[in-house]
């Protein structure tokens, strides 16, 4: 098996209903370039049209697999993005201060044991809002 990654990003250089179209066209040639005669899974096309036909991915990640005589590509799995975290994992808190003051209260008062500075911090470079801030500090001291 081989995993391969192609940028089919140039396939926006196009009209938006044919995208999905053209990103395929993409993907066989690049395929052809580096595998020789490859048959595309149905998954993977499935993979390149599951947006529709507008809005198809900026790269895809292919695995090769021989299946008898053949070689058929199949979506592959996407490599995980490192954590930019400096204490391993820890929430992103700016999903729960991204919504409204009051779905963002709720949010913080169902939590369990929250990282009130990270929230604060969360909030100050978010939207900065003076109810919201004064909420969490007030959670802080008491």
């Amino acid at each position: 098996m081989t995993r391969h990654t192609f940028n089919i990003s140039k396939a926006r250089a196009v009209g938006p209903n044919k995208r999905s179209k053209k990103a395929m066209s993409i993907l066989r040639e690049k395929l052809q370039d580096a595998e020789g005669d490859v048959s595309i899974s149905p998954e993977l096309n499935q993979k390149v049209w599951q947006k529709g036909g507008s809005n198809p991915p900026s790269k895809i990640t292919v695995d090769v697999e021989k299946v008898g005589d053949r070689k058929v590509a199949r979506p592959g799995e996407e490599p995980q993005r490192a954590s930019t975290t400096e204490e391993g994992p820890s929430r992103d808190y700016s999903d729960v201060v991204g919504g409204t003051v009051g779905e963002a209260k709720d949010a913080i008062s169902e939590m369990e044991d929250p990282d009130y500075e990270a929230l604060l911090e969360a909030e100050k470079e978010g939207k900065d809002r003076k109810t919201l801030k004064e909420f969490i500090e007030g959670k802080m001291e008491g």
